[in-house]
C-alpha cells in the first residue's frame, strides 16, 4: 500500500489542542521525538509520522494544522480500508471512538500485513472449493445423469478431506508456511483439470484432489491467523478470512451465466484459479512463520507427560467434531443444491440463479463482520447459538417459499449463517496446543465433511421420495437444534483469553516471542 500523507487544518479549543499535543494511545500508540512531533511505538503501519503545529489563539479558537504519513501494513488488502484509516487518522473532534471495522484491540504492523496475506490466500481457496458447487448442476447435465448422482458425486468430492489429515501432520512438525503456499497453488492446478474431464466420476476425481489440497489451506489459514493476532482479535481475523473466502465463492457466483451459454461453457469456469497463481507467488515471497509455530520446541514432549491434557483435548475433539457432523449435514445439501433447487423447482435460469446467488449471498458479509466483532466482545458462546439457531429455522424457510417471501428469508438466512462462521469456527484452532492444532483441526474437518457427504446422500434421497427438497430440507432442519444445545451446555468460552491461557501446555512457548 502507497504512503498517504493527510493534512488538516481546524479550529479547536484548548482542550482539543492539549490532547493533539500528547501521544495518541487508540489505534496507533506514539511516542513523542520532539514537540509537535511523533512516531509510532505499535499499530497497522509500515511508516508512521505527525506532526501538529499550533496557529494563533483567535476568539474562534485555536488554529491547529495537523500533518500525518503513515503506510499501512496491510498490502492489496489495504484497499478496502484505505478511506476509513485515512478518516480516522486525520480525526481532529473529540475523542476518537474505537472504529467499528477494526479488531477490538489495537495491531501490530507485523500481524496487521500478515492478516491481509492470509486474506489474499483466503480468496483463491473460497473459489477453488466453490467452482463445483455452483457448476455442478451444468455439468450433469451436459453428462446427463440424474439428481442422486449429482449429489452422490458432491458427496464423493469430500472424500478429499482425507488429504488434509497427512499434510497437516506434516504442518505441525515441519511449519505451517510450506505447506500452506504449496496446497494453495497445488489447487490452482487441480481444479484447472476438470475444464477437460469427459465424464462425472473424473469431474468427481479432480476436484476431490482440488478439495484436498483446498480444505488443508483453509484449515492452515486459521491455524495460522489464531498464532498470530492477539486474544481479542481471534474470531475478527477469522471474519477476515471467511469474508475473503466467500469472496472467492462470489466470483464463482458472479461467472456463473457463462456456465449458461452453452452446454460446455461451465468449463470455462474451472480455467479461473490459474490466473491467481501470480498472485501466490507474491504472497509466497513475503509470507513469514507462524510465530507460535516457531516458538514451539518441546511442546510435544511436555503433552505426552500429561495424561489428564491428553484427555481435555480427545474430549474437545470429540465435541466440535460432533457438532461440526451434525451442523454439516445441514448446511452442505442446503447450500449445495440451492442451484438445483432453484433451477428444477423454482424454473431459474443460469442468469437469474447467478443474480439470486449473489443478490443474497452480499448480506453475508455483514453477518461475517459483525458476528466476528460480536463474538469478540460478547462470548463465542451466546452469539454462535443465536447464529445457528435463526440460521437454521430461515434456511428451512427458504426451501418451503417462493416468490418475494424466498428472496427475503434468504437474505435473512445468509446473515445469521455466515455470523456462525467466525463464532464457531475459531473453536477449532483455539481449543489445541500449538503441536497439536494442525491435526486437531484436520480431525475434525475429516468429520465434518462426513456429515456434510451424508447430509447431501440424505437430501438426494429425500428429494426423489418426496419428489422436492422442501420436506427434506425440513427434516434436516433439527440438526441446528441439537447444535444449539450442544453449544449452550457444552462449549467453553474462549474470548479474550491468550491461547496459552486456554492451552497451558503452551505457556512456554510465549516467551519465545518478541512482542
Amino acid at each position: 500500500m502507497r504512503r498517504e500523507v493527510v493534512v488538516t487544518t481546524r479550529v479547536v479549543d484548548a482542550a482539543t489542542r492539549d490532547r493533539l499535543l500528547n501521544p495518541r494511545d487508540d489505534m496507533v500508540l506514539e511516542h513523542e521525538d520532539a514537540p509537535g512531533r511523533f512516531g509510532l511505538v505499535e499499530g497497522p503501519f509500515h511508516h508512521y509520522a505527525r506532526t501538529v503545529q499550533i496557529g494563533d489563539e483567535t476568539d474562534a479558537g485555536i488554529e491547529v494544522v495537523q500533518t500525518l504519513e503513515y503506510q499501512a501494513a496491510m498490502g492489496g488488502f489495504g484497499v478496502m480500508f484505505a478511506r476509513p484509516i485515512r478518516r480516522q487518522m486525520a480525526d481532529l473532534s473529540g475523542e476518537r471512538p474505537w472504529p467499528w471495522w477494526s479488531p477490538p484491540e489495537r495491531q501490530s504492523a507485523r500481524v496487521s500485513e500478515m492478516v491481509a496475506l492470509l486474506c489474499a490466500l483466503a480468496f483463491v481457496v473460497g473459489y477453488a472449493i466453490s467452482v463445483t458447487t455452483q457448476t455442478m448442476t451444468f455439468a450433469v447435465d451436459e453428462f446427463g445423469v440424474s439428481d442422486a448422482a449429482q449429489g452422490n458425486a458432491l458427496a464423493s468430492v469430500r472424500i478429499g478431506v482425507l488429504m488434509s489429515l497427512g499434510l497437516l501432520v506434516v504442518a505441525d512438525r515441519r511449519g505451517r508456511r510450506g505447506v500452506l503456499l504449496a496446497t494453495v497453488a497445488a489447487a490452482c492446478v487441480a481444479a484447472a483439470a476438470g475444464a477437460v474431464v469427459p465424464n462425472i466420476e473424473l469431474l468427481a476425481g479432480t476436484q476431490t484432489i482440488t478439495r484436498g489440497l483446498a480444505t488443508t489451506a483453509s484449515i492452515l489459514l486459521g491455524v495460522v491467523a489464531a498464532e498470530e493476532v492477539g486474544p481479542r482479535s481471534r474470531a475478527y481475523a477469522v471474519s477476515m478470512l471467511v469474508m475473503m473466502g466467500g469472496a472467492g465463492a462470489f466470483l464463482s457466483i458472479m461467472l456463473l451465466p457463462i456456465a449458461g451459454i452453452d452446454e460446455w461453457t461451465w468449463r470455462l469456469l474451472f480455467l479461473v484459479p490459474l490466473l491467481f497463481l501470480p498472485m501466490c507467488r507474491s504472497v509466497a515471497r513475503v509470507l513469514p512463520e507462524s510465530r507460535r509455530f516457531t516458538a514451539a520446541e518441546s511442546a510435544d514432549d511436555e503433552l505426552r507427560r500429561q495424561p489428564a491434557a491428553r484427555r481435555t483435548f480427545r474430549n474437545r475433539l470429540l465435541l466440535l467434531a460432533v457438532a461440526g457432523f451434525i451442523h454439516a449435514s445441514f448446511q452442505a445439501p442446503t447450500n449445495q443444491l440451492l442451484n438445483d433447487f432453484l433451477k428444477d423447482e423454482r424454473g431459474f435460469s443460469a442468469s437469474s440463479i447467478s443474480g439470486f446467488r449473489m443478490a443474497t449471498s452480499l448480506p453475508g458479509i455483514l453477518g461475517i463482520v459483525v458476528g466476528g466483532k460480536l463474538a469478540e466482545i460478547h462470548g463465542r458462546r451466546m452469539v454462535g447459538a443465536i447464529a445457528v439457531l435463526l440460521g437454521g429455522a430461515t434456511t428451512v424457510l427458504t426451501y418451503n417459499t417462493d416468490g418475494a417471501v424466498m428472496w427475503l428469508v434468504a437474505v435473512v438466512s445468509i446473515v445469521f449463517s455466515a455470523a456462525t462462521v467466525p463464532a464457531l469456527g475459531v473453536y477449532g484452532p483455539e481449543l489445541f496446543p500449538t503441536s497439536l492444532r494442525g491435526r486437531a483441526n484436520a480431525v475434525i474437518t475429516t468429520i465434518t465433511v462426513a456429515g456434510s457427504a451424508t447430509g447431501l446422500v440424505i437430501a438426494g434421497q429425500l428429494d426423489e421420495r418426496y419428489g422436492g427438497l422442501g420436506r427434506g430440507i425440513t427434516l434436516l432442519g433439527i440438526g441446528p437444534l441439537v447444535v444449539v444445545v450442544m453449544i449452550a451446555l457444552l462449549y467453553p468460552e474462549t474470548a479474550n483469553r491468550e491461547l496459552e491461557e486456554i492451552n497451558p501446555e503452551d505457556a512456554p512457548i510465549i516467551r519465545g516471542f518478541d512482542g
